[in-house]
């Protein structure tokens, strides 16, 4: 599997990690060392955010303030009479976040929070469940020696150490905005650093869904990446499938270009 393909799998596990650090960690009982470690893997952004620093909270991270190129639509958060969010089904309201830079827009439960999961992924946008127990980015990247998208989606065909591919499809019922495009399921595994075992945490598997489809006239492969722990993961799969659906790629857009600065351990 090239570098890219590495990245994608890599990411899932970074995420689902700190998305349980942030439940033990958030607030002032947050660790310096595991902040560092979040901004490492995801930028500051999304880490202040996730570990309530400088004052940010949960509603901070789903009022992100967006660019000005960026629309959304104005909906009620479905909440419970205990004033708890609950788990978003697929008929829930929904919102539109349109990307006109980007050329792309996507309907994301009005429940769900906005939060940026940093670059090094390709990801440019991500959506977190009121539980957090969850995520979904939107991932643009340059298309690089891919020749197709079957070509892209092989890189997920064979199963590593740190993942298991569970379901793989590519056929003519597989789209993405009208495109043809792969899914691939998998397992993949987080192994806590050597400060994050001196707090208690251990091994743990997620599950992640990937989509993508190839957009020559932009040189880019767009991708919806789902990840979530398996427990729960079917449970959002109806919500996931919407998103997915709702997606729609413009003509509008740049080309992206080839990142060689980023770079994995082998």
């Amino acid at each position: 599997m090239n570098n890219t393909g590495k990245l994608l799998l890599f990411s899932s596990s970074c995420l689902a990690a700190l998305l349980s650090l942030s439940d033990a960690y958030g607030g002032s009982n947050y660790s310096e060392e595991l902040f560092d470690e979040c901004v490492n893997v995801a930028g500051k952004s999304f880490c202040d955010s996730l570990f309530e620093k400088d004052g940010a909270n949960s509603t901070n991270m789903k009022e992100l303030t967006l660019s000005n190129n960026t629309d959304t639509t104005n909906s009620t958060m479905n909440w419970n009479t205990s004033n708890t969010p609950i788990r978003s089904s697929a008929n829930s309201s929904y919102l539109t976040y349109n990307d006109n830079d980007l050329g792309f827009s996507i309907q994301y439960p009005s429940d769900w929070g906005l939060y940026n999961p940093g670059s090094e992924f390709g990801s440019v946008i991500g959506f977190l469940p009121p539980l957090k127990d969850g995520n979904v980015d939107v991932r643009i990247f340059a298309k690089g020696d891919y020749k197709s998208i079957k070509d892209f989606g092989d890189t997920f065909k064979e199963s590593k150490d740190d993942y298991k591919l569970l379901k793989y499809y590519r056929n003519s019922s597989t789209t993405l905005s009208g495109n043809p495009a792969f899914r691939a399921i998998y397992l993949t595994t987080y192994n806590p650093s050597i400060i994050e075992e001196t707090y208690g945490y251990k091994s743990s598997t997620s599950k992640g869904m990937m989509t993508g489809t190839l957009v020559p006239e932009k040189d880019s492969i767009y991708a919806i990446a789902y990840f979530s722990d398996s427990p729960n993961f079917d449970k959002y799969l109806p919500v996931i499938e919407k998103m997915i659906d709702s997606f729609k790629i413009s003509g509008k857009g740049p080309v992206i270009q080839e990142d060689n600065s980023s770079s994995l351990v082998d």
